[in-house]
């Protein structure tokens, strides 16, 4: 009893700690013109950062990515007392600059480009994208490790401002002997990712093509948009970001194929460039090809495994595939980069459900029973994961609820089927599968459960004939009802 009452008492003062040093944005989008922070965010702003930064929270919490501060794309906003020596390792840790942006407070009260900081300059606050990667910077730096104790109850999709203490005066000297050559090494924020090319946001000259390649994309035709990339490469092909705008452009114009090509010949010349991989997945993606999606991601991750897009299509992928342990792995990870969308949220808990982690499953839909609009497919699935853990009574009825919203819903009938079968109401389940047979004639697992509701049920004239047609149209599940009979039925 004094033990927990200990262990209640340490989490209570650790929360109190930690709401002094955590200040959350609020609801809705930082860009909105309209978002009031709350009162106590403001206040600490105006009261302890704006001298550091130059600015007033209502101009930071309006600036979109693309400008001076990468405010509504990331998540955690860590502020340091002063500029501290640490850039190098900070650009070092980081993998690639989409994970963390870094900042120095002196640039930012002088309105300094990010073009200037060619010299070696200290980092004042950081935004990191997600809770994920603070979670990995804790891994590899002692400098997040605190932070990440602090914040790791906090809600992924949260957005604020932590206010972070100096770094322990020991660790800070053990990386200066490392820090220039960090620096340098790294500052642009590719890296290898980047290898055997060039970023256009270092050439004012290449930005301004780019541009103007952009704006002949909003109103020229295909041919002239595929004659100007063809002329800006040929001068300057190294540059990236030209062959980006291209891909996307493809993209948006549903022609996959074409950006395909596209990414063959990009790849050919920089075989090393592993942003091109970034665009390959999208053209997986949206081509249907796994197999192409799959290779571009597994490149890509191995510079940045961090990432939330890689991620993110991964499981996808996984899940495409049919490789379930996989995708729930996967989309279990990017539930810490944020909330997933309702199709992978519902993907995730049938991966999990096929995974055979029917606990994690039901605690998935439940979540989406809790915070979606009533849909059948939910209330189904419970019901389909309740069954499968011996919860019957209560399988029953979610069944009935999918089937309240859509009576032609022919999961529903089947899971329902499945409900009464593995409760041992067999003569029950049968009229249930018919009716998802009726609702689709060819369906695999209403004709396999129906086929062991008949066995069980006794009715052997009945499986005689299902057997005969299942076994024309349906061979695979024959087989596998026969290597089920008489056993458990796990699906």
């Amino acid at each position: 009893m004094d033990g927990d009452g200990v262990a209640v008492q340490e989490k209570t003062v650790k929360t109190a700690a930690t709401a002094e040093k955590w200040f959350g944005f609020g609801s809705g989008h930082l860009a909105d013109p309209e978002l009031q922070w709350p009162e106590k965010t403001a206040r600490m702003w105006n009261e302890h950062l704006r001298g550091r930064i130059g600015r007033t929270a209502d101009e930071f919490s309006r600036i979109n990515r693309g400008t001076q501060f990468a405010v509504t794309t990331y998540n955690i906003h860590v502020f340091l007392p002063d500029d501290f020596p640490i850039s190098g390792h900070l650009f070092y840790i980081r993998k690639l600059r989409d994970n963390m942006s870094v900042f120095n407070y002196c640039h930012c009260r002088e309105r300094k480009p990010r073009a200037e900081l060619s010299k070696y300059c200290g980092a004042g606050y950081v935004s990191v994208r997600s809770k994920y990667v603070l979670r990995k910077l804790a891994e590899v730096s002692p400098l997040f490790a605190p932070i990440w104790e602090d914040l790791k109850e906090v809600d992924p999709d949260a957005q604020g401002i932590y206010l972070a203490d100096a770094p322990a005066a020991e660790w800070l000297d053990s990386i200066q002997p490392d820090e220039q050559r960090l620096y340098d090494a790294f500052r642009d924020g590719l890296g290898a990712a980047i290898a055997g090319m060039e970023t256009a946001t270092a050439s004012k000259e290449a930005m301004a093509c780019l541009v103007a390649f952009e704006r002949k994309q909003d109103g020229e035709p295909f041919e002239f948009v595929k004659a100007a990339f063809e002329a800006m490469v040929a001068h300057a092909p190294w540059f990236w970001e030209f062959w980006e705008s291209y891909v996307l452009y493809l993209l948006r114009q549903d022609m996959p194929d074409w950006a395909c090509d596209v990414i063959a010949v990009a790849q050919r010349q920089y075989p090393e460039c592993r942003m091109i991989d970034r665009l390959g997945i999208l053209c997986g993606l949206e081509r249907k090809d796994w197999g192409r999606a799959e290779r571009h991601i597994k490149r890509y991750l191995e510079v940045n495994p961090w990432d939330d897009f890689a991620m993110m299509a991964y499981a996808r992928v996984a899940y495409a595939k049919k490789d379930y342990a996989l995708a729930a792995d996967l989309f279990k990870e990017c539930m810490e980069h944020g909330r997933l969308s309702s199709k992978d949220m519902m993907d995730c808990g049938e991966a999990l459900f096929y995974a055979r982690r029917q606990k994690e499953s039901l605690d998935m839909f439940e979540s989406m029973a809790s915070h979606c609009d009533p849909h059948p497919l939910i209330f189904n699935n419970i019901g389909m994961t309740m069954a499968s853990m011996g919860q019957y009574p209560e399988a029953v009825k979610y069944c009935r609820r999918a089937l309240d919203l859509d009576s032609t819903f022919r999961f529903a009938w089947d899971s329902l089927g499945f409900a009464y079968l593995k409760g041992g109401q067999h003569a029950d389940a049968i009229p249930a599968l018919l009716k998802a047979i009726e609702l689709e004639p060819n369906y695999p697992d209403a004709w396999r459960h129906l086929l062991h509701a008949y066995y069980k049920n006794g009715d052997a004239d009945h499986l005689e004939s299902a057997k005969a047609y299942v076994g024309r149209v349906l061979p695979e599940e024959l087989a596998r009802f026969e290597r089920e009979k008489g056993k458990n039925i796990p699906d």
